[in-house]
């Protein structure tokens, strides 16, 4: 299966995110080795520590169904509304579960408006390179092009 195709599946579950909260919905699509993709979208809750990443979705039904090997993973957020290109990556506790079932698999996502892979581990630097960017922002808002 190609980038693409993975992608328009996690394009597709990302409609169906319950995100009344953040406005912020994920979608991922996760292909397993024998071919199968699972699907999950994020699942927001009034008591924020019980909502549930779109990540861990699409892990959950795939482990409950019997699969223990995993190719790679589509995943694609932003606010509602939003164009799919912005740049969205794992959260870091989605991170790190991805890492207690996988010792690697390869992360399908969007960098600067363009679908590029990546592999899982190299996503955490790649998350904290994103966030000092965004604190940069905040506190520097003149050279946020320098950055």
């Amino acid at each position: 299966m190609t980038n693409e195709e993975l992608m328009e599946y996690a394009k597709r579950v990302q409609k169906n995110a319950i995100c009344q909260y953040t406005n912020t919905a994920t979608g991922v699509a996760l292909l397993t080795k024998s071919g199968k993709v699972y699907t999950g979208c994020n699942i927001e809750h009034s008591i924020s520590g019980l909502a549930t990443c779109a990540e861990k979705v699409a892990f959950a039904k795939a482990i409950s169904e019997g699969e223990s090997e995993f190719e790679k993973i589509a995943v694609v957020g932003g606010k509602r509304g939003q164009e799919y290109k912005s740049t969205w990556i794992p959260c870091m506790s989605c991170i790190q579960y991805m890492l207690d079932f996988v010792d690697d698999i390869i992360v399908v996502c969007y960098m600067d408006s363009k679908l590029v892979e990546t592999h899982l581990a190299d996503t955490m630097f790649m998350k904290l390179n994103v966030n000092r960017k965004i604190m940069m922002r905040k506190h520097d808002k003149d050279n946020w092009s320098k950055i």
